[in-house]
């Protein structure tokens, strides 16, 4: 943009006040800098996001579209969208006459986000199309300059253009009222029904009643629904907090709770005490052959089950007697 924008026949990039402002910036974010190594070496919490291919950005263009990935159609239909994408940003990319190049604007905007993020993605994968759904709203704005030229030029051109972008939005709306779409994980948690789950503790819950959550990933919804007002823990597996924020426990997921997460951590279950000798287990059904978390001398009370995660009511050792 810099090597394209002039005003009075000098460049931008020569400009001694915006290397001086940019310069600036960079000084600023420098405090920064030793906190993002960290994060860059303490980036396991990712490795959930599949591995990048030369599909994951044409595949991510059909999601913007149509809410659907597109890899189910025969190969050059999958392609066809895609470098029809591409063709349209090189059209308005050349037609862009205007001093200050807006469409290159609009198409950096668009385009750099997703090839950066997929590049990277070979070193580490980040590669989400959730994570750059807000470049989609530049590929409207570009869908639309073309069908604005078109309409004023070649008026059967414009018709045809608007009936496939608006086909391809009726079936991705289509797809998201018939809970076909995937863009946010719904599949993972869909029938996760955490606020059923704890409207059942709540109207149950006695004081002094503790509750465990097996996992970090439902801990914030558990805390959201809960009006017991007691503060729900977290087993981890054996891990241990860390307050400090040294501890690799606190990335990703834990950075809200690490502070505290020496309070809210169970390391050992056995050790747990309560006033009332009941504890609150909250966990998704275990696949077979997978051994239980908690003490083997608890006594299971009640177990309740909301879709796919489930509360198991235990009673500790010196109150397990009705």
């Amino acid at each position: 943009m810099l090597l394209m924008s002039s005003v009075a026949g000098q460049r931008y990039v020569w400009a001694k006040v915006w290397w001086l402002c940019n310069l600036s910036i960079a000084l600023m974010f420098l405090p920064w800098l030793p906190t993002l190594l960290a994060q860059m070496t303490n980036a396991g919490a990712v490795s959930w996001i599949p591995e990048v291919t030369l599909q994951s950005v044409p595949s991510t263009l059909w999601q913007f579209l149509a809410l659907d990935a597109g890899t189910g159609h025969a190969w050059p239909v999958f392609w066809l969208l895609p470098l029809g994408v591409v063709g349209i940003s090189i059209i308005v990319a050349r037609a862009d006459d205007a001093p200050s190049k807006p469409c290159w604007l609009i198409l950096a905007f668009t385009w750099i986000p997703l090839l950066a993020a997929w590049l990277f993605s070979y070193a580490l994968p980040l590669f989400m199309a959730r994570y750059l759904l807000y470049t989609s709203s530049g590929l409207v704005i570009v869908l639309a300059i073309v069908l604005d030229r078109q309409a004023s030029r070649h008026v059967p051109v414009a018709i045809a253009m608007g009936v496939l972008i608006v086909s391809l939005n009726v079936a991705g709306l289509n797809r998201t009222y018939a809970e076909q779409t995937n863009l946010n994980g719904r599949t993972a948690w869909a029938n996760i029904r955490l606020d059923k789950l704890m409207s059942m503790i709540n109207a149950q819950w006695k004081p002094g009643d503790m509750i465990v959550v097996e996992g970090l990933f439902w801990y914030y919804t558990v805390d959201y629904y809960n009006q017991t007002g007691s503060q729900p823990l977290v087993y981890m597996w054996g891990e241990r907090g860390d307050n400090s924020g040294k501890s690799k426990l606190s990335y990703t997921w834990a950075t809200l709770i690490y502070p505290m997460s020496e309070q809210l951590y169970v390391a050992d279950p056995k050790k747990l005490r309560t006033m009332s000798g009941r504890v609150w287990w909250i966990r998704k059904p275990p696949t077979p052959g997978v051994a239980a978390h908690w003490s083997p001398d608890w006594t299971l009370r009640a177990q309740m089950r909301a879709g796919d995660i489930q509360a198991l009511l235990f009673a500790l050792p010196d109150q397990a007697r009705p």
